[in-house]
């Protein structure tokens, strides 16, 4: 058993069930209204300890319903690999929630809401970040997630990052909601993108896109 703890946030890898879980979770009856801000939910209990153990135990992180915060990115090395399991909720307003970065790392995602809040020095320095950032050789797999990133990128992929994306919702991206650059290969099926504050999908260099049954609608620029 693994049990990493800090003040109103524990982690524990169930090995009988093989996941790990979090024993104390933040939901809404921790809020004192449905009004509650985006810097409140900043103050959930914090993802990273469940992500270190999920990486260090190759478990999926079962969410069960909860909020949690990120405050600094979580990085998947070479051959490092997360999966995530909701119903649930991060925040974060780091420069990116997640990134892939090493050859064969693996970050698979489904039933999440992910929240990439921009941050006041993020602003300032008009850095633009992501939610999901694929590069190198690395691998991600997304499924019925909801994305949003007020300042940045929805996904972002750069180099030979393969991503398939299925049964997702990018809403409301300051930037671009996925761009896609070198010799990236990106499968989205099923998925809505609404009101990117640029493009609702960029893609150059020699990249290759296969888009199914899949609406872009409202997008600043283009497509």
């Amino acid at each position: 058993t693994i049990d990493i703890s800090e003040p109103g946030a524990y982690s524990q890898t169930n090995t009988a069930s093989g996941h790990v879980r979090a024993v104390r979770r933040a939901s809404a009856a921790d809020f004192d209204s449905e009004e509650q801000t985006l810097s409140a939910e900043l103050l959930a209990p914090n993802f990273a300890l469940l992500a270190a153990a999920g990486i260090s135990s190759g478990l999926p992180v079962m969410l069960g319903g909860g909020t949690y915060s990120l405050r600094e990115e979580i990085k998947l090395d070479r051959n490092a690999s997360l999966t995530i399991r909701g119903p649930g909720k991060i925040v974060g307003d780091c420069h990116t929630l997640f990134k892939a970065t090493g050859n064969r790392a693996v970050l698979d995602v489904a039933n999440v809401e992910l929240v990439h809040v921009a941050s006041q020095l993020r602003q300032e320095r008009r850095e633009l970040g992501g939610a999901v950032f694929v590069l190198g050789k690395a691998q991600a797999k997304l499924e019925n997630c909801t994305i949003n990133s007020q300042q940045g990128f929805g996904l972002w992929m750069v180099q030979r990052a393969g991503v398939s994306v299925d049964k997702c919702r990018f809403v409301s991206c300051g930037r671009s909601a996925v761009v896609i650059f070198g010799h990236s290969k990106l499968k989205m099926v099923d998925t809505n993108i609404t009101s990117s504050g640029m493009h609702g999908i960029c893609a150059r260099g020699e990249s290759q896109v296969q888009v199914v049954s899949s609406s872009i609608h409202d997008s600043y620029t283009r497509g």
